[in-house]
């Protein structure tokens, strides 16, 4: 049972990942690469990648829908940036919260989301898209059969 859930769920170390380099980032302190013209869009570009890796993650397990898939995505990386940007101000308390950040981050989040669809979508076969429409109908009259009123 272990191995079967192990070669269902590895892909869910890509956000782990991701969340732990952007921690990583943040232990740096922000006044040693402040100026550093590759510094200014890492933490961007990770965000987006962390969009992108939970997508992929929900994407995989077959039980979601895609629309699922897109807000569970989004869902999840906005709440990790709203989180980063608390623990950002608490580590850093000359810094004030910015609600804004908080937008510019769920946006990067979307961005990245919305390419990574886009790609997933361009890039599929025909016997893919098949397979998936089967699988998600099935699931629909699944739910639909459980949601049938008993007749009197």
């Amino acid at each position: 049972m272990r191995n079967s859930f192990l070669k269902r769920h590895w892909r869910i170390i890509l956000p782990i990942a991701t969340m732990g380099a952007i921690f990583c980032l943040e232990l740096i302190p922000y006044s040693a690469w402040r100026g550093e013209s590759w510094a200014i869009p890492i933490i961007p570009i990770l965000f987006a990648l962390l969009g992108a890796s939970w997508y992929y993650y929900l994407r995989t397990l077959s039980s979601f829908t895609p629309g699922f898939t897109f807000c569970g995505s989004l869902l999840l990386a906005s709440a990790f940036a709203i989180f980063y940007v608390f623990y950002r101000n608490f580590s850093h308390p000359d810094q004030n919260i910015i609600i804004f950040e908080i937008l510019i981050l769920t946006a990067v989040n979307l961005v990245g989301i919305i390419i990574f669809a886009a790609l997933h979508y361009a890039t599929r076969s025909q016997s893919q898209k098949q397979a998936r429409r089967k699988q998600i109908a099935k699931i629909w009259a699944k739910n639909a059969k459980l949601l049938k009123k008993p007749k009197k």
